[in-house]
């Protein structure tokens, strides 16, 4: 990988949560970045939140770790008790 200084390569990961909801299952986008860029300065390699086409995440709900498996998990954690419309900002 033939990078220059300043540029990032990083990884998207692609996931859907599905969770018991009323007589059916809920179901949710989560994606998790994964900078394929060494960094030295500690910063977590993997960030996750839950995607949508036309709502922004709540900051909140954007967690860090150093695996996919490990920003994944502390996603799931933040996002497992609340409900769809607690997860986005408002339209504007």
């Amino acid at each position: 990988m033939d990078l220059r200084q300043g540029e990032l390569l990083i990884r998207i990961h692609r996931f859907r949560y599905l969770k018991p909801s009323g007589c059916g299952l809920g179901g949710i986008e989560l994606v998790v970045e994964e900078s394929l860029t060494a960094t030295s300065d500690g910063t977590p390699r993997c960030t996750a939140r839950p995607d949508h086409h036309e709502l922004v995440p709540r900051p909140e709900f954007t967690v860090h770790g150093e695996t996919v498996e490990e920003a994944l998990g502390n996603c799931l954690a933040a996002i497992r008790p609340r409900r769809f419309f607690e997860l986005f900002l408002p339209k504007a």
